[in-house]
């Protein structure tokens, strides 16, 4: 298991007792990634000169608001929050 700064967390898999299984403590269940491509081409200056947050590229790839980086929707992170109706982050 790799880690880098920031308990980024890369192939791991956690379960929460909080959570039921099908919200794993993944990036793609995280209020902090963003996947909307309008808004990561905005975040990213100039990544429109390269492509674009369209394309196959980015694939299923977060941009992470809190470790400002793209992640894998599997990956996970100690700043992980779940996105759920009604609780407060």
């Amino acid at each position: 298991m790799n880690t880098t700064s920031r308990g980024f967390l890369q192939g791991a898999s956690f379960a929460s007792p909080e959570l039921p299984a099908s919200l794993a403590l993944q990036c793609a269940n995280c209020i902090h990634g963003d996947h909307d491509p309008a808004s990561i081409e905005r975040a990213i200056a100039g990544l429109v000169a390269f492509g674009s947050a369209y394309g196959s590229s980015i694939a299923d790839s977060l941009l992470c608001m809190v470790l400002d980086r793209f992640v894998s929707p599997g990956d996970c992170c100690s700043d992980f929050a779940p996105k759920q109706a009604g609780r407060q982050v």
